[in-house]
């Protein structure tokens, strides 16, 4: 296979594999030396704010993510959004993965104002980060805890 028909099929459809990894043994789920590093997050988000961070691939490797946030309800942590890199994603087991080159950035949004009742959701989010390399699921990393201010 050509150079140039492998990097149609890496960047046509490896972003487009259902995200069916197994959690098992083989996926680490670290909190430091990972090859993903999270940035930009503040501690509090205040009514109205968005939350914007960057997720910098620090692997000698181009990966593909898929980024979900995750509630502390009822004393455990859960998926709350399935994936913020693809809103239009069908559920959690198909979203489009983001590719991010060996040291590149990619910037995320999420606006967790819109579409939920704060009043009753979770005041303490987190950001997750599934990292594949090569169509597997290799690593997880999570963030640190966000609060959210409760609205006037």
């Amino acid at each position: 296979m050509t150079f140039a028909i492998a990097r149609i099929i890496w960047f046509t459809v490896f972003p487009l594999m259902a995200c069916t990894a197994a959690e098992g043994s083989d996926v680490k789920t670290c909190a430091k030396e990972c090859g993903i590093t999270i940035a930009g997050l503040q501690n509090t988000y205040q009514p109205g704010s968005n939350i914007t961070f960057s997720l910098y691939n620090t692997s000698q490797q181009k990966v593909a993510v898929n980024v979900a946030i995750e509630g502390f309800v009822s004393g455990s942590w859960g998926e709350v959004v399935a994936s913020v890199s693809d809103p239009q994603s069908l559920g959690p087991k198909i979203v489009k993965l983001s590719p991010i080159e060996t040291s590149a950035m990619l910037d995320m949004h999420y606006d967790p104002w819109v579409g939920s009742d704060r009043a009753t959701g979770p005041k303490l989010l987190r950001i997750r980060v599934d990292i594949y390399v090569e169509g597997r699921m290799t690593e997880k990393i999570r963030s640190q805890e966000m609060h959210l201010a409760v609205p006037p």
